[in-house]
């Protein structure tokens, strides 16, 4: 979890949740770095149209910001992964700060179009012991994770 102390944001969490975080945020690498299917849901959502109703607006705005918005997106996870890779006892500075709240998003929206998440299903709590609801429960897990990280930015 995130935490403030004396005015510094630190994460705070155990080996095994570093494991995971690092296998979601790769695996969120892999998905940026595979061939893209336009019709995709979890790309779409990650990449969204500037327009639903002008296709020819649409194709310009996807073809002037997503190579941003993808760089974007890839050095905020790598910014990330830094940071449970070196001394998670440092406090996190602002661009790392920045790359969790924006990485935390991003895992959230992919996992959960791909889960076809509702406010219905979100609510109810997966049961951990069944391996088919561990997607589940990672998204509540980043949910919780997110929400530590907001409230210690807020102070």
């Amino acid at each position: 979890m995130f935490r403030r102390r004396r005015g510094q944001i630190r994460l705070a969490v155990g080996e095994e949740e570093a494991e995971l975080l690092k296998k979601v945020i790769g695996e969120y690498l892999e998905l940026l770095e595979a061939e893209r299917d336009p019709g995709d849901p979890v790309m779409a959502r990650l990449f969204p149209s500037a327009s639903l109703d002008d296709p020819a607006l649409a194709e310009d705005y996807r073809e002037l910001a997503t190579s941003d918005l993808d760089a974007h997106k890839r050095a905020t996870a790598k910014l990330a992964l830094d940071s449970l890779d070196g001394d998670r006892r440092e406090p996190l500075g602002d661009a790392q700060q920045e790359a969790w709240l924006v990485v935390l998003t991003d895992l959230r929206l992919a996992i959960g179009v791909g889960l076809g998440v509702t406010e219905e299903t979100m609510e109810a709590l997966p049961d951990p012991n069944d391996p088919a609801q561990w997607p589940m429960a990672v998204m509540h897990y980043l949910a919780s994770l997110q929400e530590t990280l907001v409230q210690a930015l807020q102070g």
